[in-house]
């Protein structure tokens, strides 16, 4: 019998992100003697439940080669775990998948710098223009861009490095073949021409509550370090940030603006020792030694003015106005408090260059944008957004509504 039916016969009787894949493999030491054993030999495995036994003792693979004809006329790759060219860095973690099914450039992993992308899929202005920055230089800098094609975050990352003639990998939580969630068919043609889609489950598998949070352990696995951009406390983002952990692998988070839903989860583990990223360079810097052939540092100021998220403003009502804000006193007034204001006008000679001349064209009442600080000082948004989160730290400045900043 055909080796490949025997481990799709497999992978449908051990469930993903469960121990009896592990154990079975570990204790016969190969597929054919798996498909072979008895009941009374399964029963003599320790870990063994008697449903899983049940199951192995069905030795019908019709299935399997229906699942393989399948895939032949789909032009769906699959990789068994004893493969080749199965990612060695997955077999590693705990409960590995029994096989992958692929579309697209299959690339070594273990050669490359992969780098996990994840996040909300609620992302504010702030998460979108971050994540699609960061993944582009990441991509053109030579990283394969790892995420989970899900909307949001994951979406604008696979999109930025697709649009900088990188490499990126969609690992899915349903069947290679199911384009989850429809609005995604577009990028969803992008990975399957330019880039790399995985997946554990088998061609029309639909993807459920349970399969999302599974497939999590392969973005992560797959991947050197994992970058948090946005996420909520309670989220499949922060669920791959603790499974990075567990596989002793690199988490990296972008400081998220204070007071948000969506920066509690990568602040906390910034709090936890996750490093601080404001540029792919803080991330790429930890592994260019290490792969000086895969990575070339660059950064495209053209392409930044690309970002189809730079742009992208919140708008505050003229109703609104910041907390911890003074009204402007008239110009044409020579008031006791208008010089009292002026005396009291803030010193910020001992920040740093960058600091301070964020601080100089910020004012009490007036909010600016990540795009007009920008456009003011000619610095970068990724170091704007890394100064003004110590500033707000230090009570220097205050975020208010809209996504802007002023003086505190």
């Amino acid at each position: 019998m055909d080796n490949l039916t025997l481990w799709v016969w497999l992978s449908e009787k051990c469930a993903p992100d469960t121990p009896y894949f592990s154990i079975l493999y570990h204790t016969f030491g190969s597929v054919e003697r798996i498909y072979a054993a008895n009941q009374e030999e399964l029963e003599g495995v320790f870990g063994l439940k008697s449903a899983q036994i049940k199951a192995l003792c069905d030795k019908n693979t019709a299935k399997a080669e229906a699942v393989i004809r399948k895939c032949r006329m789909e032009n769906i790759g699959i990789i068994p775990y004893n493969d080749d060219l199965f990612p060695s860095r997955l077999r590693v973690i705990k409960n590995p998948p029994v096989l992958l099914y692929y579309k697209g450039r299959l690339p070594i992993f273990e050669k490359e710098v992969c780098i996990g992308t994840v996040g909300t899929r609620t992302p504010s202005s702030y998460g979108c223009r971050c994540a699609y920055e960061i993944a582009f230089d990441l991509a053109l800098s030579g990283a394969y861009v790892i995420s989970g094609m899900a909307s949001g975050i994951d979406s604008i990352c696979h999109t930025a490095a697709l649009d900088a003639g990188g490499k990126t990998v969609a690992v899915l939580g349903c069947g290679i073949n199911v384009i989850y969630p429809k609005e995604n068919t577009e990028l969803y043609n992008r990975l399957a021409n330019y880039g790399t889609i995985i997946s554990e489950y088998p061609p029309d598998f639909s993807a459920t509550r349970y399969t999302f949070p599974q497939r999590n352990r392969i973005i992560s696995g797959l991947s050197l370090g994992t970058l948090i951009v946005e996420a909520q406390l309670k989220s499949g983002a922060m669920i791959t940030a603790k499974i990075a952990i567990e596989q002793n692998r690199d988490l990296f988070a972008i400081p998220g603006r204070l007071g948000e839903y969506n920066s509690i989860g990568p602040n906390s583990l910034l709090q936890m020792g996750a490093k601080a990223v404001s540029s792919a360079y803080d991330i790429l810097n930890e592994y260019e030694f290490l792969y000086p052939d895969k990575i070339h540092l660059k950064t495209n100021n053209g392409s930044k003015k690309n970002n189809p998220y730079k742009n992208t403003i919140e708008i505050i009502k003229k109703t609104e106005r910041p907390k911890n804000t003074v009204l402007p006193v008239p110009e044409d007034t020579e008031t006791p408090q208008k010089q009292a204001v002026e005396e009291e006008k803030p010193n910020f000679d001992h920040l740093p260059e960058q600091q301070k001349n964020i601080c100089v064209i910020l004012s009490k009442t007036t909010p600016k944008s990540l795009e007009e600080i920008a456009g003011e000082t000619n610095i970068s948004v990724s170091d704007i957004m890394s100064s003004l989160t110590i500033l707000e730290i230090q009570g220097i400045v205050i975020a208010v509504p809209g996504g802007s900043f002023v003086l505190a």
